[in-house]
């Protein structure tokens, strides 16, 4: 039991351990599974609640934190997230493997540079559990594309040629120390005319450039250029497009 005194909690902690292990069991009993509570409890941190018939009371808004999306999105109430990745679960299957929890102002954001994902705007206390349940911050969103999935070198034949030619063209800038990863991303926007053609892994030190670029008139000379834009170096791609004249 909860220890209490005329009627008050005497321990909060207590009480909110005891919470999140219910809502844990629940996300867990299979035979609960027709009852749709994951889909119930997305809305309610999605949308809010308002209760229009107790006026001395205030509303419950999406804009404010709720005891549930303060345990499940806690490491000390659900160590290993489970609510969380239940969540996340539900959220995939409702707006589609591609979609993307976002807040309002990073809806623009995401529609320039992960144009192959569709953002969906949800309050701050959602997206604070939903980071637990399988969905990144932008900077890992981005590095999981651009880095992680779908990353392949230059093929041999055609693909290895055109990546010679534009390393040429870099060295000549003086660009010494390419290496140029090729990467596929379904974007369903133009990716040129979204800046969606290459990015600089630290980590690895190599440039991933989207594949998309084997299609257009010139690939080599666009390599080059892309490359050349993410060079650290400004000099680089000054040199490239006055050679190009």
């Amino acid at each position: 039991g909860v220890p209490a005194w005329h009627g008050r909690i005497q321990d909060l902690k207590m009480v909110q351990q005891a919470y999140a292990t219910l809502w844990q069991e629940i996300m867990i009993d299979a035979r609960l599974v027709h009852l749709n509570i994951a889909s119930t409890l997305l809305a309610r941190l999605m949308n809010g609640i308002e209760d229009d018939d107790d006026e001395e009371e205030e509303d419950v808004t999406a804009d404010s934190e709720c005891l549930e999306s303060i345990l499940m999105a806690s490491v000390e109430f659900d160590p290993v997230g489970i609510c969380a990745k239940a969540l996340g679960t539900r959220f995939a299957k409702e707006f589609g493997v591609k979609a993307v929890p976002c807040l309002s102002h990073e809806v623009e954001w995401f529609q320039e540079r992960m144009a192959h994902k569709t953002p969906v705007v949800v309050p701050q206390r959602l997206l604070n559990v939903l980071r637990r349940g399988g969905y990144f911050d932008l900077q890992r969103e981005t590095q999981e594309v651009w880095f992680m999935e779908n990353v392949r070198p230059p093929g041999e034949g055609e693909e290895s040629a055109v990546v010679e030619k534009a390393m040429e063209l870099l060295k000549r800038a003086g660009a010494n120390d390419v290496t140029i990863m090729f990467v596929k991303i379904e974007a369903v926007v133009d990716p040129v005319k979204h800046k969606y053609m290459c990015r600089y892994n630290d980590a690895f030190v190599q440039y991933h450039v989207n594949d998309s670029v084997l299609k257009l008139e010139k690939p080599a000379e666009a390599i080059a250029m892309y490359v050349a834009q993410e060079y650290p170096d400004g000099h680089v791609l000054l040199n490239l497009m006055c050679s190009s004249k």
